[in-house]
């Protein structure tokens, strides 16, 4: 009778739920296909929702993140089919292509990208001359893939790229959001092959103004495939390519120098966080460490800035257009930013910034040149970590509102077609508004043509791109950490290891990041009972028995690794002893 019965107990009401119901209950897919919000989320809020586990198999987590995502990790055989018979269509009948383009094959036009990329989809070239003054005349060219070309508005290809909204790249692997056949073949920039392009000539002064641009569809032929090391060995005369290119990097790199110090001056902001780099070998890491923006990488991102921001000029011109918004942050959030800064040492005044530009320039420029006296040390990293908490999210929005970290009043994304889906739309949008390639932009725009979108529709792509990058970066977040647990794991010795604190959990853990490898893991409370008590309002652990010390943010301290937990994603690190304990910003 029990037996026959057993299974009403479920419909009592009140009854308590076991635990391995709750849990059954608790598993939910995440798909891209229900439209979730996907900003804002951790990676362990993705961990207790998936029923796809992380195995004792390293070679199966790739695996395992495309099904806790909802990534496909092949296309379709009608993708597949229409992607070959367009490169197939394109290397067949290649002058065809390029008719009606302007030639720059002769140019000295070269890419440079990470010693890992596989696509390129954006080349440079740089011409210097004088002025009536003698002052230097810079006449930059931005190259980008023209994917548009290949990929047309409505087939399968775009259908299944607006789906995915954007590559994800992860270590050791990649999930491309064009078939390979196009981001690694006929649309990459590959060295001494001829590529179509949509390309942006830029004219420049010596302060770095732009004084005169237009934007062209284009054929080039990438003459060298440079990495930053090489690019950067170059600048600091290390190594030796040849005359015109050394002198053209040379030259490349005083223009990059010139427009950083120029949007500093509007009042960009530009943290400098070191960047954490994972080196892989056969699913296994081999080594995590830090690394710093070099001058190479400047480079490059400073000549796509100065794209990006003139095709926003031209999108903000017409009714529609697809931008990369990032709004001024909340008062209340520079306020608490202040209280942090002034604890660490590094107070930012506020007063006389009702304006919301004028704060960002006297405030975040103060900030920088702060951060950049003190940059590398313990107290940089905090400080640049809640900077970065304080900003807002940026989004791509079908509304002109500027971007703030940038201080550009005008921005887009159109740099990367081949693995980002509002690049590709804002291709489109640009050349069906600017049809007459000849002439510059100015009187090109005079010629206008219906767009290739309506704007519901366009809306609905944005909102959708806005989705899939923020479930792509969750994705890539937490490889990072599932492939950071396991290199901890693997680990045969764990001596201590030099760190400091980032940040106080309210009830009394500590968080510490490592020093050399930007590692972050959870101090228990209990290792600080008896001793330290917390200061909500201080932001640091004070001594009970009233006496100087304690540790505050950005206190230097030792740690080494206790337990990782592969199935909550978690790093839990031992206090070993500090550093400069009765000085709470020690670095």
């Amino acid at each position: 009778m029990k037996k026959r019965y057993s299974h009403a107990r479920r419909h009592i009401k009140g009854r308590t739920r076991s635990r391995s119901e709750k849990r059954r209950s608790s598993y939910k897919h995440v798909s891209a296909k229900a439209g979730r919000d996907y900003s804002n989320k951790k990676p362990q809020a993705f961990a207790r929702r998936s029923p796809f586990k992380y195995t004792a198999l390293a070679e199966r987590d790739f695996e395992t993140l495309c099904k806790r995502y909802s990534y496909a990790t092949r296309f379709t055989p009608a993708v597949l089919n229409e992607a070959k018979e367009l490169s197939d269509h394109y290397l067949a009948s290649e002058e065809t292509f390029i008719a009606e383009r302007e030639d720059l094959r002769n140019n000295l036009i070269f890419t440079i990208d990470g010693e890992d990329a596989r696509d390129h989809d954006d080349a440079i070239s740089l011409t210097v001359t004088k002025n009536t003054d003698n002052l230097p005349v810079y006449t930059l060219g931005v190259h980008i893939a023209d994917v548009s070309c290949f990929v047309t508005d409505g087939s399968k290809i775009d259908n299944a790229a607006c789906q995915r909204g954007t590559s994800v790249y992860v270590p050791g692997q990649t999930l491309p959001m064009l078939p390979e056949i196009l981001s690694n073949g006929v649309c990459s920039l590959t060295e001494n092959a001829v590529r179509l392009t949509v390309s942006g000539e830029f004219v420049l002064d010596h302060t770095g103004t732009v004084k005169k641009a237009r934007f062209f569809r284009s054929v080039i032929k990438s003459r060298h495939k440079l990495t930053y090391p090489i690019v950067q060995a170059v600048l600091d005369e290390k190594l030796f390519l040849g005359g015109e290119l050394d002198y053209t990097l040379k030259k490349m790199q005083t223009l990059s120098e010139i427009l950083l110090a120029k949007r500093l001056k509007e009042g960009a902001i530009d943290l400098n966080l070191l960047e954490q780099k994972i080196i892989l070998e056969n699913d296994t890491v081999r080594e995590i460490l830090l690394k710093e923006r070099t001058a190479s990488e400047r480079l490059i991102e400073e000549f796509m800035l100065v794209m990006n921001r003139e095709v926003a000029v031209v999108l903000a011109k017409y009714e529609l257009g697809i931008f990369r918004s990032h709004g001024a942050p909340d008062p209340l959030r520079i306020a608490k930013l202040n209280e942090l800064l002034i604890k660490l040492g590094t107070p930012v005044s506020t007063e006389g910034s009702e304006d919301p530009l004028k704060m960002k320039i006297k405030v975040y420029n103060r900030l920088y040149l702060t951060l950049a006296q003190i940059k590398n040390n313990a107290r940089h990293q905090t400080a640049a970590y809640w900077t970065l908490l304080a900003m807002n999210q940026a989004e791509y929005s079908d509304l002109n509102k500027g971007h703030y970290a940038l201080g550009f009043s005008n921005y887009a994304h159109f740099t990367s077609p081949i693995r980002r889906y509002p690049d590709l739309l804002a291709h489109r949008l640009l050349l069906s508004y600017s049809k007459d390639q000849s002439v510059s932009v100015a009187e090109s725009l005079k010629i206008y043509s219906a767009p290739p979108i309506t704007k519901s529709d366009l809306k609905y792509r944005i909102e959708r791109s806005n989705i899939n990058e923020r479930k792509a970066i969750a994705c890539e977040r937490e490889y990072i950490l599932v492939k950071t647990i396991r290199y901890l794991s693997d680990q045969t010795r764990h001596d201590p290891m030099p760190a400091y604190i980032t940040k106080f959990h309210p009830r009394g853990h500590v968080y510490a990041c490592n020093k050399t490898t930007g590692i972050e893991g959870i101090i228990h409370k209990s290792y600080f009972y008896g001793k330290f008590v917390l200061d909500h309002n201080r932001e640091r652990l004070r001594r009970i028995d009233g006496k100087e010390g304690g540790y505050g943010l950005g206190s230097s301290i030792f740690v080494k690794l206790e337990r990782v937990d592969l199935i909550r994603l978690k790093i839990y690190l031992a206090l070993v002893t500090d550093v400069g304990e009765n000085n709470s910003s020690a670095a």
